[in-house]
């Protein structure tokens, strides 16, 4: 069966049913999926989370802890998605839902920590998550706010810097064992002027094969799984002990933003969720630095 296209969401939802249904099969008729795409969905996301969820020792499978912990942040993401869904039965006094949009990448790895903070502490305003296409894309008008990387800013836009994220080449520690050194990896990479380096020559002087992928989580998730090499956040690679870190890769590093376009900046409700997103993603940003540097 051909590999699935990495989807944080369709992975969460297998989760969510392995846990209600406590085994494969179950879930796979709660979703209507196959079994092997829940199992694949299950592996694809251990790889990305780098710690096994599931206990699948016995036919009935257990979420372990971290899989519990899992299960609970992304339900407290559900009651705030279902929050931000105003449907046709909705009374008219109902806020119309504040429209969050960032890239998959910084979805997993930046919000997802602190997604049940953010519920909390801003119980009365409805928010609907979107997905923002590409590396360093900016906000347009269908949303108020968007988690933005990039060098520069846009006229239009109004917004805060969070803080600055670096770049380092890793590959999984698999590919640098003696019997697998000899063979040459695939280069993972996104189309993005700004993450664009050489060709890289590995070690027996063999170029790597570019392989250009529609975003960074699937590049993350190729390096984790030790099919190629790639250019990641070091707030990501450093915290993961599979990865290694390579030379022969130079990149500046990129300004993390949270950003709304100038007709929707004055909103009061759209000033505090911003406010409270710099401040919790640049602590998250911070507790992974500092790991590493411990670790």
């Amino acid at each position: 069966m051909d590999q699935l296209k990495p989807d944080i969401w369709r992975d969460l939802a297998v989760l969510l049913a392995v846990g209600e249904a406590k085994s494969s099969f179950g879930a796979s008729r709660l979703l209507g999926i196959s079994n092997d795409a829940v199992e694949m969905r299950v592996d694809q996301l251990e790889t990305r989370i780098g710690a096994a969820l599931v206990n699948r020792s016995t036919p009935r499978w257990v979420l372990t802890d971290a899989g519990k912990g899992l299960v609970e942040k992304t339900r407290s993401i559900v009651n705030l998605v279902e929050r931000g869904t105003v449907g046709e039965g909705a009374d008219k006094n109902t806020p119309v839902p504040l429209v969050l949009s960032c890239p998959d990448l910084f979805f997993e790895f930046l919000l997802l920590p602190l997604w049940y903070r953010i519920e909390t502490k801003l119980p009365d305003i409805p928010i609907k998550l979107e997905t923002l296409q590409g590396v360093t894309a900016k906000p347009d008008s269908t949303c108020d706010l968007a988690l933005c990387l990039g060098r520069a800013g846009r006229a239009d836009t109004v917004g805060a810097k969070i803080g600055d994220v670096r770049f380092a080449l890793y590959a999984h520690r698999s590919l640098l064992g003696s019997n697998t050194r000899a063979n040459t990896p695939s280069h993972f990479t996104v189309e993005a002027a700004e993450l664009n380096v050489p060709d890289l020559v590995w070690p027996g002087g063999k170029t790597t094969r570019r392989v250009v992928c529609n975003d960074l989580l699937s590049v993350v998730t190729a390096v984790k799984s030790g099919r190629g090499i790639g250019l990641l956040p070091r707030f990501i690679g450093d915290n993961d002990p599979v990865l290694v870190p390579l030379e022969g890769a130079d990149v500046a590093p990129l300004t993390l933003s949270i950003l709304s376009m100038r007709g929707n900046a004055a909103k009061p409700e759209v000033q505090t969720l911003r406010t409270l997103l710099a401040r919790e993603i640049a602590r998250v940003l911070d507790d992974r630095t500092i790991g590493a540097q411990q670790g």
